[in-house]
């Protein structure tokens, strides 16, 4: 059975341009389809448009031509707070230097994107979620430490954990 795309890229290309710096194209006619639960491992050297990728994966940036489609949806064509909702719903961000919020907890930081859920989930739901996430990823006697008394394992885990806190698709 053929599993939906998840991303569909159409003769996508990103140019950076600024007053101050000559042009700069990142990525040209990339064209690229991922399909609901593939893994795929973006690799290259530095400067051959990695971040620029991920970002128009992560809906984050729009192409300068072409088209980035999620679930078949044009991503150009969704309203700003709909695209929120959307990337919250889809996507789990596992970032290179986990962005933990030092004054927050393993527990809160796990949390923070059911911030922006605006669905009938409540606070019961979501702390269940986070507790099973603690369980799951060894975390649960560092629940209530702050990032900065984990190791870098643990807290890539709390990253992870956080990144899979909605059940991204």
């Amino acid at each position: 059975m053929q599993r939906p795309n998840l991303f569909e890229l159409k003769n996508v290309t990103y140019t950076y341009r600024a007053a101050s710096a000559p042009e700069f194209t990142a990525l040209r006619d990339l064209n690229l389809t991922i399909a609901q639960g593939d893994f795929v491992a973006i690799i290259g050297p530095s400067g051959s448009g990695k971040s620029t990728l991920m970002h128009l994966l992560g809906m984050m940036s729009n192409p300068t031509s072409g088209t980035v489609e999620v679930f078949g949806q044009s991503v150009a064509s969704i309203e700003a707070n709909a695209l929120a909702q959307k990337r919250n719903a889809t996507l789990g961000f596992l970032f290179q230097q986990f962005f933990l919020i030092p004054q927050l907890s393993v527990f809160e930081n796990i949390l923070l994107p059911t911030e922006y859920d605006r669905g009938s989930a409540n606070s019961e739901f979501w702390s269940e979620r986070a507790e099973e996430l603690i369980e799951r990823f060894g975390l649960s006697d560092h629940k209530h430490k702050r990032p900065a008394q984990l190791s870098g394992g643990q807290r890539q885990r709390v990253a992870l954990c956080r990144a899979l806190m909605m059940n991204p698709e």
